[in-house]
Parts: C-alpha cells; sequence; structure tokens
C-alpha cells in the first residue's frame, strides 16, 4: 500500500488518468500546470536519492531525448502549431520520463509498480465507463476522449496483467477475471489497432505455453484458443469493431478523393497517409516540416499524419528518422539478444517481444511520440532488458 504513495508513483497514475481526470473530475488546470510540478517535484526528488540524471547518459534514453530536443527545435525554427513553446517541451518530454521512472523500479520494486500500472489503468476505465460511456457504445467521436486511445489504454493494462502472470505474480484464474473488463473495452473502443495487439499478445502466451507437461500445456492452449476464437467470431459479427475491420479498404468521400491508384488505397485514409507522407519527405527530406505540421504544409488534409513512421519521414526528416530508427533498434536488438542468451526466462522475454511488435503495429497507424501508454510498455521492456546487463554486457 505505501507504494500508491511514493511521489513518482502518484506521477505515474497521474500520467494516466490525466486526460479523464482534467475533464471530468478537475475541471480546471488545462494546461496541466499540476503535473508539471509534480514532475520537476518527482525528478528532484529523484535526483537526490539516486542520481537519477545519470539515466540520461545510458542508451537508449540519450537517444530518444537527442530525439526530443531535435524535433522541439526543428519544428520551433519551421514554425510550431502547438501553443507556448513550454507546453510543447513538456508534452514531448513526459513520455521520457515515464521511460527513466519504469527502468528504475523494474529494477528494485517490479511487482509494486505492476500493481501501481494496473490500478492507475482501472481507474482511468473508470473515468470512461462512468463519464464517457457513449463514445464506446453509440459513437466513437461523440466525446473529448479518443476512442483510438481508450483502446490502447485498455491494451497496456491487459499486457501489465500478463506480465504478473509471467512473473508469478498472479495465477492464471485471476489474470483472465481481471482480463475481462479491458478486453471488454477494446472490443467496444471497436480500435483496430488495440484488438490486433491484443491477438499479439495471446500468440505469444500461446507461444510461451508449448513447454511444460503435454496435460497442462493441452489445457492451457485449449482454452485460450477457444477463447480466442470466441471474441472474434463475436467481435467481426456483432461489434463495430468487426464492421471496422472488415470496412478497412473504405474511405470517407473527403478521402475518396485523394485516391491513389495504388495499392495503398486498400488501406483507406491510413494507407493514402502513407504516400502522401512520402510525397512531403520528397519536397523536405533532411529535416521534414515540423511535428504535427503535416496538415499545415498540405493542401488536401485538414488533418494530422495517422503513423510514428510517416511522422519521422514527413516531420522528422532524415535526421528524425535516424534518430527513431536507433531507438527501436536498441530495444529490438537487446530482446534478441535476451531471447537467445537467457533460455530460462524465455517464457518471460517472449511476451516483452510480443509488447514491443504490438507497439510497432500501432505505431503503423498511429503517432505515439507523446503517448504515454506506449512509453509505458517500452519502459517496462527497457527496464526488463536492463536488468540482464550485469550478467551479460549488452549494451
Amino acid at each position: 500500500m505505501k507504494a500508491f504513495f511514493k511521489i513518482k508513483n502518484l506521477l505515474i497514475i497521474l500520467l494516466i488518468i490525466w486526460t479523464p481526470f482534467q475533464l471530468y473530475i478537475l475541471k480546471v488546470d488545462g494546461a496541466g500546470i499540476s503535473v508539471l510540478l509534480l514532475a520537476i517535484a518527482v525528478i528532484f526528488n529523484e535526483s537526490v536519492k539516486t542520481n537519477f540524471l545519470r539515466l540520461f547518459r545510458q542508451k537508449p534514453f540519450w537517444i530518444w531525448g537527442v530525439w526530443i530536443i531535435y524535433n522541439f527545435v526543428n519544428t520551433l525554427i519551421i514554425g510550431s502549431s502547438h501553443g507556448p513553446p513550454w507546453a510543447f517541451f513538456v508534452k514531448l518530454f513526459y513520455p521520457l520520463l515515464i521511460m527513466f521512472l519504469l527502468k528504475d523500479s523494474m529494477r528494485f520494486s517490479k511487482k509494486s509498480l505492476f500493481n501501481v500500472l494496473i490500478v492507475g489503468y482501472y481507474i482511468y476505465l473508470f473515468f470512461v465507463l462512468v463519464f464517457a460511456l457513449t463514445v464506446l457504445i453509440n459513437n466513437r467521436r461523440e466525446s473529448d476522449l479518443n476512442a483510438n486511445s481508450i483502446g490502447i489504454n485498455a491494451f497496456v493494462l491487459v499486457f501489465v496483467l500478463v506480465l504478473k502472470y509471467v512473473h508469478k505474480h498472479i495465477k492464471l484464474l485471476p489474470l483472465f477475471l481481471l482480463s475481462v473488463i479491458p478486453v471488454m473495452i477494446i472490443v467496444m473502443s471497436a480500435s483496430r489497432k488495440s484488438f490486433t495487439a491484443l491477438v499479439i499478445l495471446v500468440l505469444a502466451i500461446l507461444f510461451a505455453k508449448f513447454k511444460g507437461s503435454p496435460q497442462k500445456r493441452f489445457f492451457t492452449i485449449t482454452f485460450i484458443a477457444a477463447f480466442l476464437y470466441f471474441v472474434t467470431f463475436f467481435t467481426m459479427r456483432d461489434t463495430a469493431l468487426g464492421q471496422r475491420f472488415l470496412s478497412t479498404s473504405d474511405s470517407t468521400e473527403e478521402i475518396e478523393l485523394l485516391k491513389t491508384n495504388t495499392f495503398l488505397d486498400n488501406f483507406g485514409d491510413r494507407g493514402i497517409f502513407y504516400y502522401y507522407g512520402w510525397q512531403m519527405f520528397l519536397d523536405n527530406p533532411v529535416n521534414g516540416v515540423g511535428l504535427q505540421n503535416f496538415k499545415k504544409h498540405s493542401d488536401d488534409f485538414d488533418f494530422s499524419v495517422h503513423s510514428e513512421y510517416m511522422v519521422n519521414i514527413a516531420e522528422g526528416g532524415i535526421i528524425g528518422t535516424i534518430l527513431f530508427f536507433f531507438f527501436y533498434y536498441w530495444i529490438g536488438k537487446q530482446l534478441k539478444h535476451v531471447f537467445k542468451k537467457f533460455k530460462n526466462v524465455w517464457r518471460i522475454t517472449i511476451i516483452y517481444i510480443a509488447g514491443f511488435i504490438a507497439v510497432l503495429f500501432i505505431n503503423t497507424a498511429a503517432w505515439t511520440y507523446d503517448s504515454i501508454s506506449i512509453f509505458i510498455i517500452l519502459g517496462l521492456i527497457i527496464g526488463y532488458v536492463k536488468q540482464f546487463e550485469t550478467l551479460n554486457k549488452i549494451t
């Protein structure tokens, strides 16, 4: 219980729940000054206790730190549509901070960290169910909350619950029971990204169960496979999510006018982003057009580019893309090393690999550089692989 009153854990929970908390409970402090003050207090407190700032010199933190500084300065020079520069910088900095906090907690208090994250995400989903149920039932656009963000947050909750399970903090039945609500919300949110990420995670669990006693393996795989089949069948037949999957290649009337006559048209508006994003990169190859300036520099689009990859290519240019690539390459390389080198924990490692693959997939159809939830997954992964440095230098 004491873990929940640690200042850094309060910040983690507040960052998770901030959007619905500010919209429906606090209803003031739209600029997030209270979160900023708490973040400053956490940085000061952690630096005094553990020389916290030394983390800035570690891979991959310094890589992403350089990415932030580059894109911040580059966007301001080109012309920013993000409001006050300090608010723009803080928005970019919070994901880096959350990775720091999770990496440190993974080393010293993994079980407490999982519990803090689970409580934070359940509070978030509670706010969604109480105040924004219409976005799940009636119309994905009827709330100030984004339905895709709701789905991603629900997926991260399931991911953390699975981590508790593979680290032997809970049994299979509690895992199943605790996952019912977030899985239900993923389906109700009609977020294709989140549902596909969930499928990736379930397949990783099945893969991890291929060793052990034949009876236990058969029971577990059959149970999970049957559950997955039931959820998928119900989803495709009776939910808005299923209809969105079946209409992936459909486009709005506005997007229909932007058809490219390439295979990318089969992916609806998301595919078209790749075509026009690449054209924008060719016009601005070195440093791009600046973060969230895609619509500002496009005569055809009145909204942001929904792909983390095209964000870096079109808005960050070659410089931003190289930094982005090395950040994700470092994480993937360390996961591969741990999986191959430390065979005794391969079942645990495969779940972290699934989380990483899920992030890579989500990045195909969403910008995530300012997503707390995405960087919570990455922070957990980094914290996990960093634990093996004392056994074998892998950086």
